[in-house]
């Protein structure tokens, strides 16, 4: 079989606020459950909106603002999102979030990246990394999972922390010196599991078509479309992303494969 299911750009549709969003579920119908965290306080917003971007209901703390009596009750049809225990390969942690090269023989703990890898995430949005200054994969953590085809091909949406060496020492808030720090992004692709480390981390890059993502954060299959719930990059709100689905034609035998949609 060489045909695989394809995502087409359907919709994007703005959240409130500038931080964190997760997906609570999706029903049949399709209105999309969503949560919003925000501020040091994490303050707490959900929404119930369809695909045309209406609210249908909403509770929000409003910075603290005004109490609600507890949460949106998301039916129980809806689908939910699938943590990452598929494609737990995936996940790995490496040094401390900061510290001396040398000391912690960082080269010798994260993940290499290829050369062509590196220049391709100096170029993600909130990189602002040189590739030579790139060391390497320090952590990797597949926040959900979609299983998009058996019994190898999935979305997910997986968060990542890059070591990179600075050009001097420096001190931290408590007078430890560092030559080395971290930056976390993250990432929504398409995931082979059959494939090696650096095709994993190649393909990784390859982000899923027709939007920019910021940080995307969770990720779900419900029918024929997949649904992404992309943090703010503190430019502008949160945004649940939508592809419309096209599954390839199957054979009796082959259904089974592909047709995950329930």
């Amino acid at each position: 079989m060489n045909a695989t299911p394809t995502l087409h750009y359907r919709t994007s549709i703005p959240l409130k606020h500038r931080e964190d969003c997760s997906l609570l579920g999706v029903t049949p119908d399709y209105r999309i459950y969503v949560e919003e965290v925000y501020t040091p306080d994490a303050w707490v917003a959900q929404h119930c909106v369809t695909l045309d971007g209406q609210f249908v209901e909403s509770i929000d703390e409003e910075y603290g603002e005004k109490a609600v009596s507890g949460p949106l009750e998301v039916p129980q049809d809806a689908i939910r999102p699938i943590r990452g225990w598929r494609t737990n390969s995936l996940n790995f942690a490496g040094p401390r979030q900061r510290g001396l090269r040398e000391l912690e023989r960082v080269q010798d703990v994260v993940k290499p990246i290829p050369v062509q890898a590196k220049i391709a995430l100096s170029q993600q949005p909130g990189v602002e990394i040189a590739p030579m200054q790139l060391l390497g994969v320090a952590e990797s953590y597949v926040l959900a999972e979609i299983e998009l085809a058996r019994p190898n091909l999935y979305i997910v949406c997986r968060r990542m922390r890059l070591a990179y060496a600075l050009p001097q020492v420096e001190t931290d808030e408590r007078g430890a010196p560092y030559d080395y720090d971290t930056r976390v992004i993250y990432l929504a692709h398409f995931h082979q599991q059959n494939h090696d480390d650096e095709h994993l981390l190649t393909n990784g890059l390859e982000s899923l078509p027709g939007v920019t993502l910021h940080r995307p954060m969770d990720c779900l299959l419900c029918g024929d479309f997949v649904f992404v719930a992309d943090g703010s990059n503190g430019d502008q709100v949160s945004h649940i992303h939508v592809w419309n689905v096209k599954w390839p034609a199957a054979t009796d035998s082959e259904d089974a494969l592909y047709d995950l949609r329930g």
